[in-house]
């Protein structure tokens, strides 16, 4: 009790009158007060600032106290995160569409589908509390922007030391480009094309040329089509009259593009579809040429691993090849980022979100300490 708590500091200072310093052991306790003080400092309640879509096409920053820690999650004191732009403009858009976009992942699961919405899985911080893992640990999670999340330990990826936070935030678009690699089977001397030139389509094309393939990257903004071919000066820009590929990748979102890979691709080709079209119709050739091509349309996602490997791959085994992929290609390098406070989430999502974010690759939200 406070009571008791009071007299046994002023007992200590009676009898310690020769001691500047005299000194209370107290264990248990929620509080602890210096004698001098009359009253008790209560200390607030953690806050933490989180991002939600409030209505189609507004996202707002909450503030709000955070809520207790379940058993078997990890608080995580969060540093950076990244917007998957492509993603979370359909999603502040349309909402959730009625079922889960990620169904591997327990903190977007949950969610009624009605307004507001949060979403977003790239999130690093560090760990403040756990039961396995060690404060302090860095880790990348999938979960919603948010300054403090509390993320099931199992689904915390600990960063490897040699990878940076702004490395570590692609891991789960390098996921991607893995799984999509691996969906599309190359061999070597293959062609290929990727068709647009997003986070993914980046990685992808990286990924790619990494692995000596001829790589022709389709993609109208030139600033971007840049970007890449500074770094890897081998991939080449496609235009309407290159064809004849055996492997193509379509990640761009823009139907066109996945008629135009399915019309370029070689007899016995293969088109993989990395893109979320929603429940929007696209049109597609499928013509005669196509009935004759034999080409293979694939669906690829990242969610669970492809039927056919998974006999010999799991998600922890390609989460570690996207860590190795990670320390190699240093997309922060040359994957044009730019960085904004959490604080300023609002006009981003208009402007580059929402609006026109053709310089904008990858957009880093920053926590400072204390949000």
């Amino acid at each position: 009790p406070l009571q008791e708590v009071s007299m046994a500091v002023e007992v200590l200072a009676a009898a310690t009158e020769e001691t500047s310093f005299p000194c209370l052991q107290a264990q248990n306790m929620d509080f602890l007060i210096l004698s001098s003080a009359e009253e008790p400092t209560v200390v607030e309640a953690s806050k933490r600032k989180v991002v939600e879509f409030t209505a189609p096409g507004i996202a707002s920053v909450v503030d709000e106290e955070v809520p207790d820690k379940p058993p078997g999650h990890a608080t995580v004191q969060a540093t950076c995160s990244a917007i998957s732009a492509g993603t979370e403009r359909r999603v502040c858009l349309n909402g959730m569409e009625g079922q889960a976009l990620d169904t591997a992942c327990s903190a977007l699961a949950g969610q009624s589908g009605s307004w507001p919405l949060r979403y977003g899985y790239c999130l690093v911080g560090r760990v403040k509390e756990a039961e396995v893992l060690l404060a302090g640990t860095r880790v990348f999670c999938f979960h919603p922007h948010a300054s403090v999340a509390h993320v099931l330990e199992s689904e915390c990826h600990v960063i490897p030391d040699d990878v940076s936070d702004e490395d570590a935030l692609f891991f789960a678009n390098m996921e991607t480009a893995c799984a999509l690699v691996q969906d599309g089977r190359p061999v070597i001397g293959d062609s290929t094309a990727v068709f647009g030139a997003g986070v993914v389509g980046m990685l992808t094309a990286a990924l790619l040329r990494t692995l000596e393939h001829e790589v022709i990257l389709f993609e109208p903004n030139r600033f971007r089509l840049a970007a890449v071919r500074k770094k890897f000066p081998e991939i080449m820009p496609g235009d309407r009259e290159s064809t004849g590929f055996d492997v193509s990748f379509e990640v761009s979102g823009v139907g066109d593009a996945l008629g135009h890979a399915v019309r370029s691709a070689r007899r016995g080709g293969r088109v993989v579809v990395g893109s979320l079209y929603g429940e929007s119709p696209v049109q597609l050739p499928l013509g005669l040429q196509f009935h004759r091509s034999e080409v293979s349309i694939v669906a690829s996602q990242v969610s669970h691993v492809a039927a056919a490997l998974s006999t010999r791959w799991t998600k922890q085994r390609r989460a570690a090849l996207a860590w190795r992929m990670l320390r190699r290609i240093r997309p922060a390098s040359w994957v044009p980022m730019h960085s904004y406070c959490v604080e300023e989430a609002p006009e981003v999502y208009e402007k580059y979100v929402m609006g026109n974010s053709e310089d904008h690759v990858q957009i880093k939200i920053d926590y400072p300490s204390g949000t």
